[in-house]
């Protein structure tokens, strides 16, 4: 789990989703990014996973935990930006890790965060 600082809190991820700028890797993963203020240090991210994605809780949060877990290693590098990673389909519970970390780096790479 990433630290209470990096986490993004609940009115916040509204905000992000409706004025982030939208990023897509394939059909597994999207991004919402929004630009936080100059004096921001550190990113601030949240991870979701609909009930449509998973209808088991046990489920998301499987989900939920493995991307935090891949997200660890890279959290330093990105820019200070807000970012809303939404997951959209199950199969990320069964991809291996080393796969997962690439399709992430991937996504960050293409929204600029790196």
């Amino acid at each position: 789990m990433l630290p209470k600082s990096y986490r993004l809190n609940r009115s916040a991820i509204t905000r992000v989703v409706r004025q982030g700028k939208s990023f897509s890797h394939g059909a597994l993963l999207r991004l919402k990014v929004l630009k936080l203020p100059r004096g921001a240090r550190r990113p601030v991210i949240a991870i979701v996973v609909s009930a449509k994605v998973a209808t088991r809780a046990v489920l998301r949060n499987r989900i939920r935990r493995r991307v935090h877990g891949a997200l660890a290693p890279m959290v330093r590098r990105i820019t200070p930006h807000a970012l809303v990673l939404f997951i959209q389909d199950r199969t990320v519970a069964r991809m291996p890790f080393v796969t997962l970390s690439e399709e992430l780096d991937t996504l960050f790479r293409r929204a600029l965060l790196y």
